[in-house]
């Protein structure tokens, strides 16, 4: 702790990862701290509390609130090396519980996407098309793009289920497989 500041910027997970601490209750304690004082529900946040105030020999940092940016908020960066270092540390529950925390595709059942999925992909022309597997929201949708007219963007029709779909919003189904068939052009 620093000015009453809990700091990771990754110093409690690099002190696992270099072996400074090893696997030594100095390394355990570190990583409990990154648990108590860091960990959200949706990743490890770089510092608590968020600075209040400007802070000139902190520098600016401080200028932004609490939470924000390099304020408190949560950068993607750190949360890899606190999950090796909980491998390191045996920990496996913990590792998995912070790689689930910034994994998006663990975030399939949550996502606010109202209407359907969008499907509207830029790919090199000079690609024949794709094949892709999406699950969201208990339903597995298998998609095809075909792109006989060799153009990056735009999709002519597509079908979904066998059926003609208007435009390039795939409908939401609650359960199954569903196949889409997309084929590109102008």
């Amino acid at each position: 702790m620093q000015y009453g500041h809990f700091d990771d910027k990754g110093a409690q997970s690099w002190s696992v990862l270099s072996g400074f601490t090893g696997g030594t209750d100095r390394g355990r304690k570190a990583m409990d701290a990154v648990e108590k004082y860091l960990t959200t529900d949706k990743g490890i946040k770089l510092s608590w509390p968020g600075y209040t105030g400007f802070d000139r020999t902190k520098g600016g940092v401080t200028t932004y609130p609490p939470g924000a940016k390099e304020n408190g908020d949560i950068f993607l960066h750190p949360n890899p090396w606190a999950i090796i270092a909980e491998t390191m540390l045996g920990d496996g529950d913990r590792a998995f519980s912070y790689y689930s925390r910034i994994n998006p595709a663990a975030k399939n059942d949550s996502i606010d996407e109202y209407e359907g999925l969008q499907l509207d992909p830029c790919i090199p022309a000079g690609w024949d098309g794709f094949t892709v597997e999406r699950k969201c929201r208990g339903a597995l949708y298998h998609i095809s793009v075909r792109n006989p007219n060799g153009t990056s963007k735009g999709i002519a029709s597509m079908t979904v289920d066998g059926k003609p779909h208007v435009g390039s919003l795939i409908p939401w189904f609650e359960s199954g497989i569903h196949t889409v068939e997309a084929i590109r052009g102008k």
